[in-house]
């Protein structure tokens, strides 16, 4: 062997013997340890977009390179559509952990020509100095972990604050208010307070007599991570289709039988009806009974108990009658527009791509109000949901819908993954079947009509019920039961899902 070809491959085992370059930059980053490392970092200090979309780009880079590969091969990689991997890429460069520059480079042929192209190079230094810090942060004496316990103290310096700021976890603590409900009363001290409530209660006692109260609920179901326990609740008119009978009974007697009518729950004040585009499967079952019945079109429009009377088969006469007059007169007064919750509009933009990829043009409008449903419902159930925790549950769902829905198709004949992608939300969040009541109405899209209203009027519901003998099924099966009608199941549906009493 000549002594060049032995200097080549002396050379050639150095290189192979030399450790990679680090293009973590920092040296506690380096390796396979200081890579697992540094993705520990991002999970804390970097929203779960972001490291995502990062972890994604470098995962093609090779040591000593640059960082050059397309969106299109990301999105290959990481599931969502291209639209979200560029609204996290300009979040990364808002936060100053990303530089991209377009230049021509470079490339070898399998010919061994080199030939130029046009890309754009990512350069996510000012990521790996965001997560140095926070691991110098991580192990200075001054650490104080991201607890709303500390925020007193890190507030106190503003140098600390300015700093803290850019890591996420702490971003949350400092700038957003803590989750749960919030109280309206407003703060007042503490025993001045208890004393007029003894002194109420002192008047009440000389002229009452107090009720063992017989129907204690049992502490609410803790089984999701985020679950908020109720606090208040107001009690309200029973919707309308909590009024219809149980599967295979009467609960209207007939009229020729002498019975004493029981007086109706006082009406909801300032309940209108919703629009026409969001009437339910209760209006719509009323409107083709109207004209048998002797109901109005306008009287159903204005009134959700009438819609429910009609629903049930009550003749107009009969309801008039056991109403009264008030009632009619309730009926005549007009009806004022329900306040509508409001929902990020990125959400509804979403949802409305993906439903127009693969469901039909004209359900497009029913998906989206299922998503202002589901994130109204949401936000009030869980104790600390936010958009952010929205776009998790979103891209896991988007996941498993692109990998297991298979059986619907649209007028097309594509997969239609629309179906199963609402499903694996509610799955992901837990409800409890009184929460699926709740959502399967229209009452999430308005603000006068909350989660703890819809709890409040179920339980009411239910005990008189039991009481009159109207249903004799427990608590479950009845709420079961009024999520079949909801849902406009041919069969009895059996749901895993939990109960919050």
């Amino acid at each position: 062997m000549s002594e060049s070809a032995l200097l080549d491959v002396e050379q050639t085992a150095e290189e192979k013997d030399a450790p990679l370059p680090n293009k973590y930059l920092y040296p506690e980053f380096a390796g396979l340890a200081g890579e697992r490392y540094l993705l520990s970092l991002a999970e804390q200090f970097a929203p779960l977009a972001l490291w995502r979309t990062w972890q994604a780009f470098v995962s093609f880079q090779a040591p000593g390179k640059s960082c050059y590969v397309g969106v299109s091969r990301v999105v290959e990689r990481i599931g969502p559509q291209a639209r979200k991997v560029y609204l996290d890429l300009q979040a990364l460069e808002q936060r100053g952990w990303l530089v991209q520059e377009r230049v021509w480079q470079q490339f070898v042929q399998n010919d061994g020509q080199m030939v130029a192209n046009v890309v754009t190079i990512r350069d996510f230094t000012g990521f790996y100095q965001t997560a140095h810090d926070y691991h110098c942060w991580l192990h200075s004496p001054e650490y104080l972990a991201p607890l709303r316990e500390n925020l007193p103290l890190i507030q106190a310096d503003p140098a600390l604050v300015k700093r803290l700021i850019r890591f996420e976890n702490y971003r949350r603590l400092l700038v957003c208010a803590k989750p749960g409900r919030k109280s309206s009363r407003e703060t007042e001290d503490f025993y001045a307070h208890q004393l007029s409530l003894l002194e109420t209660r002192s008047a009440a006692s000389e002229t009452t007599v107090t009720k063992v109260n017989q129907y204690s609920n049992t502490p609410a179901n803790t089984d999701s991570l985020y679950r908020r326990e109720e606090t208040g609740i107001s009690h309200v008119l029973v919707p309308s289709i909590l009024s219809m009978p149980e599967r295979g009974g009467l609960a209207i007697r007939n009229t020729n039988e002498q019975q004493v009518a029981k007086p109706p729950l006082p009406s909801k004040p300032n309940t209108p009806p919703p629009p026409k585009e969001t009437m339910g499967a209760a209006a719509a079952a009323a409107k083709t009974v109207e004209t048998s019945l002797g109901y109005t079109e306008e009287e159903l429009r204005r009134d959700l108990k009438l819609r429910g009377a009609a629903v049930v088969g009550i003749p107009a006469a009969q309801y008039r009658q056991l109403q009264g007059e008030a009632a009619q007169e309730s009926v005549k007064e007009p009806a004022a527009l329900r306040p509508v919750r409001e929902v990020p509009v990125s959400v509804v933009q979403e949802i409305a791509t993906y439903a127009r990829q693969y469901d039909d043009a004209h359900l497009v409008a029913s998906d989206i109000t299922r998503v202002r449903k589901f994130y109204a419902t949401a936000e009030q159930a869980l104790e600390q949901f936010t958009e952010q925790v929205f776009w998790g549950l979103y891209d896991e769902a988007r996941n498993a819908a692109a990998k297991y829905a298979r059986k619907r198709q649209n007028s097309r004949g594509r997969v239609n993954r629309v179906p199963y992608l609402f499903t694996c939300l509610e799955n992901a969040c837990g409800f409890s079947l009184e929460e699926l009541v709740y959502l399967r109405t229209e009452d999430p899209l308005y603000t006068d009509y909350s989660l703890w209203d819809v709890l409040a009027t179920l339980r009411a519901t239910y005990r008189e019920q039991c009481q009159t003998h109207v249903t004799t099924l427990d608590y479950r099966a009845w709420l079961q039961g009024i999520l079949d009608t909801l849902e406009k199941v041919k069969e009895p549906k059996q749901r895993n899902h939990p109960t919050s009493r």
